[in-house]
């Protein structure tokens, strides 16, 4: 039987789940803008004139696939929000490690409590595909596929396994964990 979650119980079921905290992955030399700045949505970043494709991780080749799918899903703009993920071993995480190489990368761990944050949303697989689904309520998280999730490795395809958390407002130093 499915372990009800909610928000009294949410952290309980992510601890049991190995889960103590979200993960940012960043470009190594950004750290500074967002301490002096907070970390923004890649929309909110190039209003403010601080984008900088040096340092933006992401792969560029998806972004238009990940905007369309979300934008279908969950409607809005996926570039206004903050991604985040479960952890540091993820498909993405070794995306950005093998394309930027991983002296360029750095981890930020932030705060569980930012899944109760209005308007963030989640995936149960990589936004790029079209057969994610895109939560808004952390209900909803025991639909993730835990148990593959902790069994990741480089024989599995991205698609299935590039779980997104998508905050929906700038995120201040505050909430980083150390």
């Amino acid at each position: 039987m499915e372990e009800h979650v909610n928000r009294a119980n949410y952290l309980t079921y992510l601890q049991g789940k190995g889960i103590l905290f979200l993960t940012y992955i960043v470009h190594i030399d950004s750290p500074q803008s967002m301490l002096e700045n907070g970390i923004l949505s890649r929309n909110k970043a190039i209003a403010r004139g601080l984008y900088n494709q040096d340092r933006d991780i992401s792969r560029n080749y998806y972004q238009e696939r990940r905007e369309r799918f979300f934008r279908a899903k969950a409607g809005g703009d996926i570039h206004d929000y903050v991604p985040v993920y479960f952890g540091t071993k993820t498909p993405m995480a070794y995306v950005v490690c093998r394309d930027n190489g991983k002296e360029n990368t750095g981890f930020l761990n932030l705060d569980l409590d930012l899944l109760l944050t209005e308007g963030m949303r989640f995936s149960d697989k990589n936004i790029a595909s079209q057969y994610c689904n895109i939560y808004a309520d952390i209900t909803h998280l025991n639909q993730l596929d835990w148990e593959t999730m902790a069994q990741w490795n480089l024989k599995m395809r991205e698609y299935d396994l590039g779980i997104a958390i998508l905050i929906a407002r700038k995120l201040y130093g505050i909430v980083f964990r150390y």
